[in-house]
């Protein structure tokens, strides 16, 4: 017996030891990472990868819009080309446009990767065409060869706005304000500074990284859900494919990629989606090599926007669901990505001068759109938005780019909306608790949806605005890992029959259609400014930004006709757009100062000077310091209006801005300019006495 067992033991020490790889596949009972996958999925991989372009290919044909200007075209970094890259990653992201740090918003803004990808394409593709326009009047408003000319060449509609397709077109009409000698002399900078970013390239660029991004999105599905050697499934009923078509024809996603500004939300899912895949290829092969690599794409979405830091919990979340891993390994793979979110948050520490907030208070409503509401309101209508992602999600319509005050209205916590979106959040958040232990794939779809919108739902804090559709970009894959999950296993199961899965498949397709329509339908809007406002005014009524928005653009209109009716037809129609904004938000900066300008265009047509000097004491009475209006009556006071109507006006508003403003330098300023045409005026040189 003795021997007998000596033998056997013997036998037993010479069978071979399976790699600690082998062993762990054989617990997983599938392959995570086949050779020849995509060759496998060919069919999946062309039609995710096409299916944008024949969505979104007609935005190469559209131009920049939006935040474009402040991260692409009026940006002097991206302007530099490669040789701006160095200070987009040292800057705060504003900066580029604005000159200096603002912190406009809470928290300031550090997304240098797409910033960065923008000076690349400025560098290669930004001298094929050539534009007048905010930036380029920046750069040259004080030089004194092009001063005396400015403010004509602001006016010039001819000029404004206009994207030319090469530097002859330009220089010609610049000629007609500037002359052929000043122009000749100046040509460098002129062309420098209008150079215009290529919005064709810019478009393709977006649409091939959402390409690659569903292409991505699947590979990464279908490590949550491969199909084992012995099953037998079509690859277009699978649920990987089916949550990436989803994702590919969702609406929602219009405004992510038909905004070139929007590939700040790619680079962030890209980066996202490729620190899951290599979590799990580090689960697969032990080799830590791979948990490196998946916090170095985590760290460059990170760079690409701060929304990656959700991925923190999401991609050990996603390896408890969907691997086999004890708590040790799925640790194991957290640590890299907790070390690259430090080295992120250090460096952006360092470029913004603060960690999370800058001190700075934000009290303007456009940037901080809870100023107005106590604590309770808050919350409330942060609920009430938070509904609206759900219903959006499921139910894409109507669609718009503006939730700014007070499209987004003040809600109470008695509202309905408010008390049912509450009761879906506590119904997803115990559904996401119960399934958590049994590891059921809709408690993943819900923490997933519910982890990625926890940055920018404006609980933890303000994020500037009350919503936008883009927030949602990545929070969605959630709901279409759980529609095709319901579609695709659950469903099946429960009908049984062929015909109750055919029906299920049919119903599934006809959602899909209605989600390709949708886009196809929601995509001309992002044509140009004007096609985007004029889309926006029709949803978002009551929002002081879109009407602002809308009459500037139909000012622009208007700058361009020629004919005198048409002309006043289109002005009136901008002074009804910026008086509804000022009635929503009187504040309100922007408005303020185009309504200066819409009174004055209108003193054309009506010639009234008391309404035209009302409608500029009505501006100054809420905004202190208006450029435009100071230009305007330096003008009237060559002669161009009654004296003692000038003199009765300055004397009002001087004392307007010394008694109620409190502010005796702008009033001193007014008395002055009244002083200009009526220098022996007891009156106004009384006044001047009193505020000095």
């Amino acid at each position: 017996m003795a021997e007998k067992r000596k033998k056997k033991s013997s036998a037993k020490s010479k069978k071979p030891v399976a790699s600690k790889a082998a062993t762990l596949a054989k617990k997983i009972d599938y392959n995570w990472f086949p050779k020849g996958f995509w060759r496998q999925h060919l069919w999946a991989a062309l039609i995710l990868l096409i299916l944008p372009f024949a969505l979104y290919l007609r935005t190469t044909s559209y131009t920049f819009v939006l935040d474009d200007k402040i991260v692409y075209t009026d940006n002097a970094y991206v302007k530099k080309g490669l040789a701006g890259i160095g200070d987009i990653f040292s800057k705060e992201s504003f900066q580029g446009y604005f000159g200096e740090q603002k912190d406009l918003v809470e928290g300031g803004r550090y997304r240098p990767l797409s910033i960065a990808t923008f000076a690349i394409e400025q560098h290669f593709f930004g001298n094929n065409s050539y534009q007048v326009g905010d930036y380029w009047f920046k750069q040259i408003e004080n030089h004194p060869d092009f001063k005396p000319s400015y403010n004509r060449m602001k006016n010039n509609g001819n000029l404004v706005e206009w994207v030319y397709d090469s530097p002859d077109e330009l220089l010609a009409e610049l000629e007609k304000n500037l002359g052929a000698d000043k122009v000749a002399q100046h040509r460098t900078m002129i062309l420098e500074h209008a150079a215009y970013g290529n919005a064709a390239i810019a478009h393709f660029v977006n649409i091939l990284l959402y390409g690659l991004t569903c292409l991505l999105l699947y590979r990464v599905l279908f490590l949550f859900f491969p199909t084992k050697k012995e099953e037998n499934q079509a690859w277009f009923w699978s649920i990987p494919f089916v949550a990436s078509l989803l994702f590919a024809l969702h609406p929602i996603h219009t405004e992510v990629i038909a905004n070139v500004k929007g590939r700040d939300e790619i680079m962030c899912l890209i980066g996202s989606l490729a620190a899951i895949y290599y979590a799990f290829k580090y689960i697969d092969t032990d080799k830590f090599l791979w948990a490196i690599v998946s916090a170095l794409c985590l760290f460059l979405g990170l760079l690409g926007k701060e929304n990656a830091i959700t991925f923190v919990g999401v991609i050990p979340l996603s390896l408890y669901f969907f691997s086999k891993a004890d708590f040790k390994k799925i640790g194991l793979a957290t640590l890299p990505l907790l070390v690259a979110f430090v080295v992120w948050f250090i460096i952006r520490w360092q470029v913004l001068g603060f960690a999370t907030t800058s001190g700075r208070e934000v009290t303007d409503l456009m940037n901080n759109p809870f100023a107005e509401m106590q604590v309770g309101e808050k919350f409330a209508t942060i609920f009430y938005t938070l509904g609206l992602y759900v219903k959006l999600l499921f139910f894409p319509h109507p669609l718009t780019h503006d939730y700014y005050p007070y499209h987004i209205p003040i809600m109470q916590w008695g509202n309905w909306q408010v008390l049912l979106s509450l009761l879906v959040y506590i119904v997803l958040g115990v559904a996401a608790f119960l399934g958590l232990r049994k590891k059921n794939v809709f408690a993943y779809a819900i923490l997933f949806y519910l982890f990625t919108l926890s940055i920018t739902s404006n609980l933890p804090f303000s994020v500037g605005t009350f919503m936008n559709e883009r927030f949602v970009y990545i929070s969605s894959i959630g709901l279409c890992i759980a529609l095709a999950y319901l579609a695709v296993q659950k469903f099946s199961d429960w009908l049984g029959s062929p015909t109750g899965k055919y029906l299920c498949a049919g119903f599934l397709v006809v959602y899909m259609l209605g989600f390709g329509f949708k886009t196809i339908e929601r995509v001309p809007a992002w044509k140009d400014a004007f096609a985007l406002n004029s889309a926006a005014i029709k949803v978002s009524k009551n929002s002081a930004r879109a009407n602002t928005f809308m009459g500037t653009a139909l000012f622009k209109e208007y700058q361009k006709e020629t004919d005198r009716a048409k002309k006043e037809t289109l002005i009136n129609q901008v002074a009804t757009h910026i008086n509804k904004a000022l009635s929503i938000h009187p504040n309100y900066g922007s408005a303020l100062t185009m309504k200066s300008g819409v009174v004055a265009e209108q003193y054309k047509y009506h010639k009234d000077i008391d309404q035209l000097l009302e409608g500029f004491k009505e501006v100054l009475r809420i905004k202190i310091n208006v450029p435009y209006i100071d230009t305007y009556m330096d003008y009237l006071n060559q002669g161009r209006a009654p004296t003692d109507k000038l003199v009765n006006w300055y004397y009002q508003v001087g004392t307007m801005m010394a008694d109620e403003k409190g502010r005796r330098d702008f009033a001193a300023k007014f008395f002055r300019m009244g002083l200009e045409v009526a220098p022996n005026n007891p009156q106004l040189n009384a006044a001047l006495q009193r505020v000095q």
